[in-house]
């Protein structure tokens, strides 16, 4: 898997892998500058949050066992999600989240 860098983080380095069909991603933070300069983080707990997927799954297998589906994101992509779906990957920044549930991938 080749090293995908935004910015100066390097959105490979995440010690984990994904299994079935989950895979794992960080947030895209987006700070709010205030008419006076100040940056506020956004820390809204739900709604649709942006994330920049760190590592995927080999892919999903179909019901009956006999065929592989690759995943339909590559690390880099750019994936949309409810927050209330993921699961926090504690002290680490990292959220593991089920394919099924994004809602788009996007720029």
């Amino acid at each position: 898997m080749d090293n995908v860098t935004v910015g100066n983080f390097n959105h490979t380095d995440c010690p984990f892998s994904p299994l079935g069909s989950y895979i794992i991603v960080r947030m895209h933070t987006v700070e709010e500058k205030t008419l006076q300069g100040l940056y506020v983080p956004n820390t809204k707990d739900t709604g649709v949050c942006k994330a920049i997927v760190s590592k995927t799954n080999a892919g999903r297998w179909v019901l009956d066992g006999t065929k592989q589906v690759p995943s339909a994101v590559q690390p880099g992509d750019i994936v949309y999600f409810f927050k209330q779906n993921a699961f926090e990957i504690p002290h680490t920044g990292f959220f593991l989240v089920p394919e099924e549930i994004l809602l788009c991938k996007g720029v």
